[in-house]
């Protein structure tokens, strides 16, 4: 009998893509609030100024889940034993990931990452030089490979991280 036996983790790569069903659903969402506020019984100032929040929310929401206007959507995410990697823009950046959710139709996945400050001025906020950013990544079924998507769900849910 011969078969695979190691004491690493097989390395996980998933290639991720903009996902239609996330950009159908947050235009629909979008539209359906439009159309609610045209019926409110509001003054014009507050339709058109609420109409312009929805608008700006409806374009950030496609701007960071899609990557819409040349945002830093992630195009991969790899698990190398060790750490994971967000892939962006940028190219590959070290993230820890703080919290993971498993239902049957998305994972929803909450990463933290450390940007060091700039050195170029001498400041307090320099020498503490560190800030957090929080990223999350919504994975729907058109996000990546039925493969991929399947070995990242075995993955996580050995992981401390995972919430339900």
């Amino acid at each position: 009998m011969s078969g695979r036996s190691s004491s690493s983790p097989e390395p996980l790569n998933v290639e991720v893509s903009p996902s239609a069903i996330l950009r159908a659903a947050l235009i629909i969402l979008a539209l359906l609030v439009l159309f609610a506020l045209a019926q409110a019984a509001l003054s014009p100032w507050w339709r058109a100024a609420s109409s312009a929040v929805v608008l700006f929310y409806l374009l950030y929401g496609l701007r960071g889940h899609t990557g819409l206007c040349g945002a830093l959507a992630c195009t991969a995410l790899r698990w190398d034993g060790a750490a994971w990697w967000w892939r962006g823009g940028d190219g590959d950046e070290p993230v820890s990931l703080r919290r993971a959710t498993l239902w049957p139709g998305f994972i929803l996945l909450e990463f933290r990452t450390e940007h060091r400050g700039s050195t170029r001025m001498f400041s307090v906020s320099t020498l503490l030089a560190r800030t957090r950013s929080r990223r999350v990544l919504l994975l729907l079924p058109d996000s990546a490979s039925a493969h991929a998507l399947r070995r990242l769900r075995v993955h996580l849910r050995h992981l401390p991280v995972f919430t339900g």
